[in-house]
């Protein structure tokens, strides 16, 4: 009987310690792609409740977890550049000083403290400052994203009456660069990582002469696709050589009508324009 009890005792508490009940400050996470870098951020979010919040919750002038509960992640799949320093892809903890008129970012290597009863500036990373903004009041402390463009774009801080936004760029065109060399010299590159590539070689204009070769591979793969023609036809144009523009902007052409029903061609417009320029001396 003794064991029994013993038994039941253990069960209970143990399911006790395992159960999930709802806290204060919810988690949270957001994610935002930059370019071709990933941003995720995991985070508690706070409430204002009547409180008045900096200055008072959260003191001026000292270390703040930035949140609630354990200290917020940030995650970089990629290196990017804030504020003009480097930093490298990885996992970082996002702890804050805020003052009345400025604020001190900071990103911390110890991804593992709770609150910053242990955080130590030792293994900070990256310090800045940046000013904060008066806004629209916010209940519940949130982390997002806004102003995302290719290459860079602003993480904000929002809570009570108060905006703070960190600056990140990305060099978009190394990665893209570094993803392209990848893929085409796979074994198994396909006709369309031939033309994805040079359509974005054409485009940043990077190298024109490149571009035709990998669409000549293309076409070489897979013959039938329009606008495969078409991007073949101005690889040809950029390169100098208006008879095979005119030629195979013809066959783009062609090719397209004869896969769409007359009435229900929203390019045919763009290809007949691009065929007349190619037509230009």
């Amino acid at each position: 009987m003794k064991k029994t009890i013993i038994a039941l005792a253990a069960l209970a508490f143990g399911n006790v310690s395992a159960q999930e009940l709802p806290t204060p400050s919810s988690k949270s996470s957001v994610e935002q792609r930059i370019g071709l870098t990933d941003i995720v951020v995991e985070y508690h979010r706070p409430n204002v409740n009547n409180r008045t919040i900096f200055g008072e919750l959260v003191p001026f002038g000292e270390v703040w977890r930035t949140g609630a509960n354990k200290a917020t992640a940030v995650t970089f799949s990629t290196e990017v550049m804030i504020m003009d320093d480097v930093l490298p892809a990885g996992t970082y903890s996002l702890f804050t000083i805020p003052e009345e008129n400025q604020w001190t970012i900071i990103l911390n290597s110890e991804t593992e403290l709770w609150g910053t009863g242990n955080y130590s500036s030792d293994n900070d990373v990256m310090r800045f400052t940046v000013e904060p903004e008066n806004v629209p009041f916010t209940e519940s402390f949130t982390i997002g994203f806004h102003n995302i463009i290719e290459n860079a774009g602003m993480m904000s801080l929002s809570w009570a009456e108060t905006k703070v936004s960190i600056p990140i760029q990305v060099d978009v065109q190394l990665q893209a660069l570094k993803n392209i060399k990848e893929a085409v010299e796979s074994d198994d590159a396909s006709w369309s990582v031939f033309r994805n590539s040079a359509s974005y070689y054409m485009d940043k204009e990077i190298d024109n002469e490149q571009a035709l070769a990998w669409m000549q591979r293309s076409i070489e793969l897979k013959d039938d696709n329009w606008y495969s023609l078409y991007l073949l036809g101005r690889a040809y144009h950029l390169n100098g050589d208006r008879k095979n523009a005119k030629k195979t902007g013809k066959q783009a052409l062609k090719l397209y009508r004869d896969n769409s029903e007359e009435g229900s061609r929203p390019y045919e417009a763009m290809l007949e324009a691009a065929l007349e320029e190619w037509k230009k001396k």
